[in-house]
């Protein structure tokens, strides 16, 4: 039985790309600001035109490209966008391009509060923020679902029109509010990352959760409930966009974020291996590894105290959580957190304590916000589109 039948009800896809731009001193020092993973150096090409000319080629379904201009310091914005802008205008015979960074939100910001909506849940800071802008800019374009894509990626012709059929499947399976995810897969074919010796320690074991994981979400062939998904490859439909938006407390992570808050809310994720996406990131820059580190501290940290919360008021998560994220969300955090910054940033007992005294303040503080966010969200999202 075909896996992508050719007539389905998704019509029109909303394709949104988020890219990241920052100083050339990131790219010089090889390491970018604290904020995101790797921004392209203004005044390089980087990696989107690569993207754009593999969805150029894609037939079988309508689709419009939003290009989300996010900057990593403020007074980048404008040249950013007009740098992407330039990149674009090349494709815009093959596939309607719209840009959106601080030019073009400030004129949609005014649009939209002439109508009284709260435009202020519309930022281009933070990787939860610059999605949900592409939530808004999908409903408003009448696109049927939302595909998200990253700069850092090339796509077969058909992966769109598969995007589309995978969603049409799920939709009569699972209802009208759903999203699926696929894997990535490296320059040599590979789905699965490159492990390190094993250190027993499931912040410096990562690679080897997410890969078993994801040995369980490739067997069979079959689309799966998830809790795992790639930012660069997921799939939401337009039921599901106004009800789950991303979470702009999260400092990485939105994407397996995103999944878990859908679930939380009462829809629902699954993993398709037929959906594949070729992921090619620059080698710079990159976060050192204590930075990264001590994101991933925050982030599961902030998750776990989202899930307990949400277990109070009656939101318990319907899902296998399995080895990725699950081990990284449940129990005791705190100890292997504490080795591993030692380890990696060589922190002494007393700077690792204050930091994840901080963390851990800050997340069971911060929790309860998303749920609140959430129906404000809900709210300005259903008015977008008619």
């Amino acid at each position: 039985m075909d896996p992508y039948p050719a007539e389905g009800e998704v019509k029109k896809l909303a394709v949104v790309v988020p890219t990241y731009w920052g100083p050339v001193r990131e790219y010089e020092l090889g390491v970018p600001s604290p904020a995101y993973d790797h921004p392209t150096p203004l005044g390089s090409q980087g990696t989107l035109p690569r993207l754009l000319e593999s969805l150029a080629r894609n037939r079988g379904v309508e689709f419009e490209v939003f290009l989300v201009v996010a900057p990593t310091e403020p007074g980048l914005g404008e040249a950013a966008e007009r740098q992407v802008q330039g990149l674009a205008a090349p494709f815009a015979e093959a596939m309607p391009l719209v840009v959106i960074g601080p030019n073009a939100l400030g004129e949609l910001k005014a649009e939209l509060e002439g109508k009284g909506l709260e435009v202020d849940l519309l930022s281009l800071q933070g990787y939860g923020n610059v999605r949900n802008l592409g939530l808004a800019v999908g409903l408003l374009s009448g696109a049927e679902a939302i595909v998200f894509l990253d700069d850092d990626e090339v796509v077969e012709q058909d992966c769109l029109a598969k995007a589309a059929a995978s969603l049409d499947d799920l939709t009569r399976r699972a209802g009208a509010a759903v999203g699926v995810a696929g894997p990535y897969l490296d320059p040599d074919g590979s789905s699965f990352l490159p492990e390190s010796p094993e250190w027993g320690n499931p912040f410096l074991d990562k690679a080897r959760y997410i890969n078993q994981a994801l040995r369980n979400f490739l067997q069979g062939g079959e689309k799966k409930p998830t809790p795992l998904a790639f930012g660069g490859n997921m799939v939401l439909s337009r039921a599901l966009a106004p009800r789950v938006p991303f979470d702009p407390l999260i400092p990485r992570g939105e994407d397996i974020d995103y999944v878990l808050s859908a679930w939380l809310l009462g829809c629902e994720f699954y993993f398709d291996p037929g959906l594949r996406v070729t992921h090619l990131p620059p080698a710079e820059p990159r976060p050192t590894p204590c930075e990264a580190l001590r994101r991933d501290v925050v982030r599961f940290i902030y998750e776990r105290e989202k899930l307990a919360h949400a277990a109070a008021p009656g939101l318990p998560i319907r899902l296998e959580l399995g080895p990725y994220p699950g081990r990284f969300l449940v129990g005791d955090l705190e100890g292997p957190a504490s080795s591993a910054l030692n380890s990696i940033c060589g922190w002494g007992k007393a700077e690792v304590g204050r930091f994840l005294d901080s963390v851990r303040d800050w997340a069971r503080g911060a929790a309860p916000r998303y749920f609140t966010y959430s129906e404000r969200w809900r709210a300005f999202a259903e008015r977008l589109g008619g």
